[in-house]
């Protein structure tokens, strides 16, 4: 990071960290304590022993030591648990789900609650001071957003992945709409042989990734949005997008991907906004977006 942003453009004189041109800096794409990639498999031996090493103080702190947490934790005890070293064992993605909390009666959920909240703290601290030495450190002057990225369990971990988020400037996210795409390496190409099915977007609004829970006082973008392929109903994306982000007050759409040609990009890539398809219909659909055609609704509810 201080190479990136410290170097001096031959150019224009600036740095990347002075250069207005600079709009947000994002500190980390598309991961999170709190979604399935948070496993063993994933995360090295070394790194997941450290973790457990701070819980086991963390613990400590709240509980005054570790002999009470365990008494309120009840028989939520693991046998990788060693009191001896103060490590504590944390849980995979999925025992934070409502599902893996429940596997193991009353006891689990207080033990995984704990897990939880250590793990909001640690995620969050840790853009704190990414944060700061982006600005202290590096001199970066851009809005500065810690991540965009999504959970296992929406209505049980959502709320506290964006409250991460506030150690930054901006709370973003990435969503797509696409209809059902099977075969190997779907998730990110189309291949022949592959299997799939067209869904309208207009017709099943309840999967539009345009569904934002506003964090107050806060900017709130969208910086991947897509209809990807195969799909052949993608030409309500634009129209759609605009809508929806200005109702819930959407501060930025960012659409994923522009390719080798803006205007007719014929190809088959699995993620492409250069398909005449959507490309026809952005400039009008910018100008609704841009000039507020649709107003802001209010709150439907509001979570403190």
């Amino acid at each position: 990071m201080r190479q990136l942003f410290t170097s001096v453009n031959p150019y224009t004189g600036l740095t990347l960290a002075q250069d207005p041109a600079i709009g947000i800096v994002e500190i980390q794409n598309e991961d999170s304590f709190f979604f399935w990639t948070f496993t063993h498999n994933n995360v090295p031996e070394i790194y997941w022993k450290e973790l457990e090493i701070a819980y086991g103080n963390w613990l400590q702190k709240k509980y005054g030591s570790l002999k009470q947490a365990f008494v309120q934790w009840g028989s939520a005890k693991d046998k990788q648990d060693d009191l001896h070293t103060g490590r504590v064992r944390i849980f995979e993605a999925w025992h934070m789900t409502k599902e893996g909390s429940h596997s193991g009666g009353p006891d689990k959920i207080k033990r995984i609650g704990d897990q939880v909240r250590f793990l909001t703290e640690y995620q969050r601290e840790f853009y704190l001071s990414m944060v700061e030495y982006f600005r202290q450190g590096l001199g970066i002057q851009s809005l500065i957003s810690p991540s965009n990225w999504h959970v296992t369990d929406g209505p049980m971990l959502d709320s506290l992945e964006r409250y991460t988020y506030t150690a930054g400037d901006v709370i973003d996210q990435h969503g797509y709409f696409g209809s059902r795409h099977q075969g190997e390496g779907a998730s990110y190409s189309v291949r022949v042989g592959h299997r799939f099915t067209n869904q309208a977007a207009v017709k099943s609004p309840e999967d539009l990734p345009i569904q934002v829970f506003s964090v107050q006082d806060y900017p709130h973008t969208i910086s991947e949005i897509g209809w990807p392929n195969p799909n052949r109903f993608r030409a309500d994306s634009t129209f759609l997008s605009s809508a929806y982000a200005t109702l819930q007050g959407v501060d930025g759409l960012f659409f994923f991907s522009v390719n080798d040609n803006f205007l007719s990009d014929a190809s088959m890539k699995k993620f492409t906004a250069s398909s005449p398809m959507t490309t026809v219909t952005s400039p009008s659909a910018a100008l609704q977006y841009r000039r507020g055609d649709v107003e802001e609704a209010t709150d439907v509810f509001y979570q403190n």
